[in-house]
């Protein structure tokens, strides 16, 4: 019953993760700063139906912690994703990613 309890707690947080994931391109937003120069506290917290890692971090103006890919990792198996903004940091469009 403990191992079903773990399980079911494991899967609640990854309908979480991927629920707000699906939040950001459902909305239609676009492009989100995804340049890990620009990101602090990083940890791997799951993988996406499409094998790419999900991460916790926060961004280096704020404390505010987010989930999010990373563009290095994106522009590996999906290069049209990733966007340089000009400020020469890359976004990714989450659209194309989930």
């Amino acid at each position: 019953q403990n191992n079903l309890i773990g399980y079911q707690a494991q899967q609640q947080a990854q309908n979480a993760m991927t629920g707000g994931l699906f939040g950001l391109a459902g909305a239609g937003i676009g492009a989100y700063f995804s340049d890990r120069r620009l990101k602090e506290n990083i940890k791997r917290v799951g993988r996406l139906v499409n094998g790419l890692a999900v991460y916790a971090f926060n961004y280096i103006w704020d404390s505010v912690q987010r989930l999010g890919v990373m563009s290095d990792e994106v522009r590996k198996v999906m290069p049209h994703a990733v966007r340089v903004h000009p400020s020469g940091y890359d976004m990714v469009d989450y659209s194309e990613v989930i």
